[in-house]
């Protein structure tokens, strides 16, 4: 414990601590176990670069450890014969710094305490692992999210990291800001390479505080942009959402039961996604099945022509609730709008 005592003595001991290849795997686990309430959240870009270097390593050859056997998922290194073949005559690596030399079979699953320390990246990622999940669930919500806001927004991943922290942060807070809200919109709005990060965001509603009317306007912004895009793998998620919202969120409601009217996608998405929204504002359902089965396509086209017709009978009053909300949904968009992270 005196090693651990002295790396816990400064952020800059205690990474070169976790980082190191020389420090044993009993101590590296302690010192990670406290390390996030010793390292900065304003650390956060340096540990999620070590956390993608690290990644990249282990994607080519897993750091030498084999597949588990007892996985589900088909075994992704058992085409290579060793681990050096997945690596070519790239053995000599530098992993954060220090060398690392691929071995030269593979480590059995699950490798042993002697295995883990000759290969010592392995121990690295778990500790950096520990670290930036404590520091997302514990540390200050105000400076994670001003940390966040800052980082690289370029493509799925980074925009998928600025999501996962922000959304989590948002979840032990019961709210988010406007500037938060509104870098969601940027993504949801962003490039094909970008937007896709923004699936399953509105889920986050169901975490927000019941006296959070500013939130709930916020959302429904969101999910308003998440049909803009057309692409059934944003919208369809974003309306399956609906049920989380508290009071009945109209004018998301009436959007997205126009874009299911009038879309072409496949009649059973359409029905399935019908019923969720129905459910959400009380309505009686279509009776729409959990599942498709390719022989009652005629039935599905039947239910989505009653839900169109549904909607002619009921789309003046749903016009008529949602402009009693225009004013909080403008003023939300307005705020949402101030944001800069993620703008296409």
């Amino acid at each position: 414990m005196s090693l651990v005592y002295a790396a816990w003595s400064s952020p800059e001991a205690l990474w070169d601590f976790l980082t190191s290849p020389d420090t044993g795997l009993p101590e590296r686990r302690v010192a990670a176990s406290k390390a996030d309430q010793i390292i900065p959240v304003e650390w956060l870009p340096k540990i999620i670069d070590a956390r993608g270097e690290l990644s990249r390593e282990r994607a080519l050859y897993n750091f030498g450890i084999a597949d588990n056997p007892m996985s589900a998922f088909v075994p992704h290194f058992a085409r290579f014969k060793s681990p050096r073949d997945a690596v070519g005559t790239q053995i000599n690596r530098t992993i954060l710094g220090h060398p690392f030399v691929v071995p030269e079979q593979w480590t059995p699953f699950p490798p042993s305490d002697d295995a883990l320390k000759r290969n010592w990246p392995v121990q690295v990622s778990d500790a950096l692992e520990t670290l930036y999940w404590n520091l997302i669930a514990r540390g200050d919500p105000e400076r994670l999210d001003a940390v966040t806001l800052k980082l690289p927004c370029t493509d799925y991943q980074t925009a998928r990291e600025i999501v996962e922290i922000t959304s989590r942060v948002a979840k032990r807070r019961h709210f988010a800001p406007p500037e938060v809200f509104g870098t969601w919109m940027n993504i949801t709005r962003g490039n094909v390479n970008v937007n896709r990060a923004s699936v399953g965001l509105l889920a986050v509603v169901d975490a927000l505080g019941p006296e959070e009317d500013q939130d709930w306007a916020m959302a429904q912004v969101l999910g308003l942009e998440a049909l803009k895009t057309n692409d059934a793998s944003i919208t369809y998620p974003a309306i399956d959402d609906l049920r989380q919202f508290h009071p009945i969120p109209y004018t998301f409601s009436l959007a997205a039961a126009r874009y299911l009217a009038s879309s072409k996608d496949q009649a059973f998405d359409r029905i399935y996604e019908a019923e969720i929204l129905l459910r959400a504002l009380g309505q009686p359902p279509l009776g729409a099945p959990n599942s498709y089965d390719p022989q009652k396509t005629d039935e599905y086209e039947q239910l989505a022509a009653r839900f169109a017709d549904w909607l002619k009978h009921n789309e003046a009053s749903l016009e008529q609730k949602a402009n009693l909300e225009r004013a909080r949904i403008d003023q939300a968009r307005q705020k949402m709008s101030a944001a800069t992270a993620c703008k296409p």
